[in-house]
């Protein structure tokens, strides 16, 4: 048994160790522009930019002294290199940032002869002096993968920039929001680790298009579930969920701490004439989250961060008018499998809009209105 639990604790140090780049903490939100910003843990230019269009956005377009400035206190404060936007991908000696917004503002290293070109056409705001007299804040040019060439530099980490979504905001209504985990943890059963600890709420904002009629867009938006009191092992604090299982003979205990799901991808979802819609294919990542467990007496962390699942219920969502807004239900059933570890979840998301329902809306909810006095007349009702 001791060889097997070695044999994971290695599997698991070697996966945590490769590099990927991921988010690691937010979304922020700047108050001057409403915009999120996540940082990514370090890896190339072109490896986090490929990371940040797959959240929704592109590396940060930095459009003024002011939001340089917050960039740099939020995600840096003189300990990180940030990889922005600003780029020169087409090597034609012309920077453009990578959301195609026009360069208004630049904030060069000049006093370090920045930029410099040559083979380095990849921006990112300098922590403070690396070696050779930078300064904080400002911008210098370099390559893609700066590690092997300029060791001195250190690593440096993206900052990803996501618009406010456009659309019509729906809330999520956490007393009708729930999902509920199960599944297997190298081969073991997951168990409930306190009653109910398997079953949880959800809340935050989905942003979709309800403006053209038959369809449904959802444009993106961030769920959460609700931390529970617990305390749970490990950590003996509040988590998302917590488990148990016996694995190898040997008693196991998680805790899913931090869990924060992104519905990132543009979903257009054809409507019927009740305002139902086929739930199958909509996409979610883990934005964020850790399961910490304890395994034979010995503790660890498995990082569900960036794991991307598909939704494959077959069960229909739903729209329809409901006050002056509209009321969303979407069903969920999406599993994550990482190291022998097999979450499934399911659910459902209700969640509600203030904006005034859109014409053919209403009329769908009159005509489902008149149907019903058909049948009750019928009926005699």
């Amino acid at each position: 048994m001791i060889h097997n639990l070695r044999a994971l604790f290695a599997l698991i140090a070697i996966c945590a160790s490769s590099s990927s780049a991921a988010v690691m903490s937010g979304p922020v939100v700047d108050p001057a522009n409403g915009h999120s910003y996540y940082l990514l843990s370090p890896d190339t230019w072109s490896t986090s930019e490929s990371e940040a269009l797959a959240l929704g956005g592109t590396l940060a377009t930095v459009n003024d002294a002011a939001e340089n400035a917050w960039i740099f206190d939020t995600f840096s404060a003189g300990q990180r290199n940030l990889w922005i936007g600003l780029n020169d991908s087409d090597l034609n000696d012309t920077f453009t940032w990578a959301d195609g917004e026009p360069v208004n503002y630049t904030n060069w290293d000049t006093a370090r002869g920045q930029p410099n070109l040559g083979d380095e056409h990849w921006v990112f705001i300098a922590r403070g002096n690396l070696g050779f007299g930078e300064n904080a804040t400002k911008w210098h040019d370099i390559v893609n993968n700066p590690g092997p060439t300029y060791p001195y530099v250190g690593p440096i980490y993206g900052v990803v920039e996501t618009p406010v979504p456009t659309g019509t905001q729906f809330v999520i209504n956490s007393s009708e929001s729930v999902l509920t985990l199960s599944g297997t943890a190298q081969g073991a059963t997951i168990q409930e680790q306190l009653p109910n600890s398997l079953t949880n709420q959800l809340q935050g904002s989905l942003y979709a298009d309800v403006s053209t009629p038959q369809q449904i867009t959802l444009l993106g938006g961030d769920i959460k579930p609700i931390d529970q009191v617990g305390p749970f092992v490990p950590g003996n604090a509040p988590a998302a969920f917590g488990d148990a299982a016996t694995i190898s003979g040997a008693p196991a205990l998680g805790a899913y701490h931090g869990l924060d799901f992104l519905q990132s991808n543009t979903a257009m979802l054809p409507l019927d004439s009740q305002g139902n819609f086929n739930a199958t294919g909509i996409s979610l990542s883990t934005l964020a989250g850790s399961l910490d467990y304890i395994l034979g007496g010995t503790a660890g962390s498995l990082d569900l961060t960036g794991t991307s699942a598909i939704s494959t219920t077959s069960q229909q969502g739903k729209l329809e008018a409901f006050g002056s807004g509209y009321k969303l239900t979407i069903p969920l059933h999406f599993t994550i499998s990482d190291l022998g570890v097999v979450q499934t979840f399911d659910g459902q998301i209700v969640a509600y809009s203030t904006a005034a329902p859109e014409p053919y809306t209403a009329i769908l909810a009159g005509l489902g209105g008149l149907a019903l006095l058909a049948i009750r007349r019928r009926r005699g009702l």
